[in-house]
């Protein structure tokens, strides 16, 4: 069976800016990273977060809508930059085999 790598991205892109939207938040995810191996294809994007007490939400709401891919990892960090306002940077990983 093919996988349509770009129905997926912007599928994930969609859901994603969904999400965000939905809490409020100014940065939307313009860019999903594809890395194909001989066994799986790989979908990685990342988001900022501005408002650190919805990112437990934003992270439920992102493996609801991503429930129907098969691996699904999401990770979280707090970034305090010198010269702009902290946020939370949330990397998500979608895992599909071939």
């Amino acid at each position: 069976m093919e996988i349509d790598k770009d129905v997926i991205k912007q599928d994930l892109i969609e859901k994603s800016n969904d999400i965000l939207k939905k809490y409020n938040e100014p940065y939307v995810v313009d860019h999903i990273a594809i890395m194909n191996t001989s066994q799986n294809i790989n979908f990685l994007g990342n988001m900022r977060v501005m408002v650190e007490d919805s990112v437990k939400k934003i992270r439920e709401d992102l493996e609801e809508a991503f429930k129907d891919y098969e691996i699904l990892k999401i990770r979280d960090r707090k970034v305090v930059p010198c010269c702009a306002p902290p946020y939370v940077h949330i990397s998500f990983n979608i895992t599909i085999n071939k």
